[in-house]
């Protein structure tokens, strides 16, 4: 009889050891997805298409560091898979193109009892300690229910609280009575007043999106390159064909694109994410933004659909953490796990990293430069 794949919670738990291979492989994928899926902490962008998809697609060379930590009978216990890209001999893994990609566990060791509390801490000090010692830079953020991060302190890493929203689409009432009066209100005009749905993402329409959502970042100082948007449309087109990703829009009667949003199914932790948003400055005037969110949310979570939650994402200004306090989201702590080993190499990658950060804001700022960078780049 073939042995589980994880360790029940009545055998002793035995030191773990973690081996590491440095791209996805075929041979261990099956057993890698299987545990993305039985995780508490997994998703769908951890499983091995999706990676070797980022890979294949990505603008420059990016490669995975997929480390796994089995049991001494050769079972799989835990695990993470860290993109990484090289520069100037700086191996670097710095945020991530979806969302979590923090350490993985087995089901009952991310429980929060005693009985697997001693392997728990052991697994995650040898995750550390490998991912350590085969980079200069990680910043990864982890999963909401990956709550226990003292391993990573102990062992000299940073651990730094951040916050998301969630929508917990199991009782939407809940969701509106919670909800800022004023929001709901917002909602309702909306619903009457524009066509709230959700759209074939084809080349004119995705073109539309796109030129909507450069035009809203533009408003933060930030370009995005032609090159972004070839690998942007590689990816929507790659996870369309999977049914993954969605596309929802926001228009006047006429027609005409006030918002729209790019989501996320990830059935193995049953949750939606809003992943691109773009919008018009009208669209806010119109209500559109809680009333698309709200339109998309009832879509995605069906009575039986395999999605429970809507992940609003990060916060990095006071007026987006309350914008979404106000639509009845529920502000929920995750933790971003950070790594230096301090070098003459890492300064250097850390110095043309704000260097291309600036260059990115002055384009972001003037239009002019953006003509100029267009003509010099030439056809993508």
């Amino acid at each position: 009889m073939k042995s589980p794949p994880f360790s029940s919670a009545d055998q002793a738990p035995s030191a773990p050891t973690v081996s590491i291979t440095n791209t996805p492989t075929t041979t261990d994928d099956a057993e890698w997805d299987h545990l993305i899926a039985a995780s508490p902490c997994g998703n769908v962008f951890l499983r091995s298409d999706w990676l070797r998809m980022l890979c294949e697609t990505s603008s420059d060379t990016l490669r995975i560091l997929r480390l796994t930590a089995r049991d001494g009978q050769g079972r799989l216990r835990g695990g993470w898979a860290i993109p990484y890209r090289e520069q100037g001999g700086c191996r670097f893994s710095h945020g991530f193109d979806f969302f979590y990609c923090g350490p993985l566990l087995a089901p009952d060791l991310i429980a929060p009892t005693v009985h697997r509390i001693s392997e728990r801490q052991h697994l995650l000090r040898e995750l550390a300690d490998a991912a350590a010692s085969a980079t200069d830079v990680v910043v990864a953020e982890a999963h909401p229910r990956f709550q226990d991060a003292r391993a990573f302190l102990y062992q000299g890493w940073q651990v730094a609280p951040e916050y998301t929203h969630l929508w917990d689409l199991r009782d939407p009432e809940a969701i509106l009575r919670t909800m800022n009066r004023e929001k709901r209100r917002e909602i309702r005009r909306a619903q009457e007043r524009l066509n709230l749905a959700r759209e074939d993402a084809d080349d004119r329409t995705l073109g539309s999106f796109i030129t909507l959502y450069r035009a809203t970042m533009s408003r933060f100082s930030w370009y995005p390159t032609p090159r972004w948007e070839t690998v942007l449309r590689q990816r929507i087109t790659w996870m369309r064909a999977r049914e993954r990703c969605r596309l929802y829009a926001a228009r006047t009667k006429q027609g005409e694109l006030l918002a729209a949003v790019l989501v996320l199914l990830s059935h193995e932790d049953e949750t939606a994410y809003l992943w691109r948003m773009g919008n018009d400055p009208a669209a806010r005037e119109a209500g559109a933004i809680p009333a698309l969110y709200w339109h998309a949310a009832l879509d995605v979570g069906g009575p039986a659909a395999p999605v429970r939650f809507v992940n609003f994402g990060g916060s990095p200004q006071p007026p987006l953490g309350q914008f979404k306090d106000y639509l009845g989201a529920t502000p929920t702590l995750h933790f971003r796990l950070i790594h230096r080993r301090e070098s003459a190499r890492l300064r250097l990658w850390q110095w043309r990293e704000a260097a291309r950060d600036r260059a990115r804001r002055l384009l972001g700022g003037n239009p002019a430069l953006i003509q100029l960078y267009r003509r010099l780049a030439g056809p993508t």
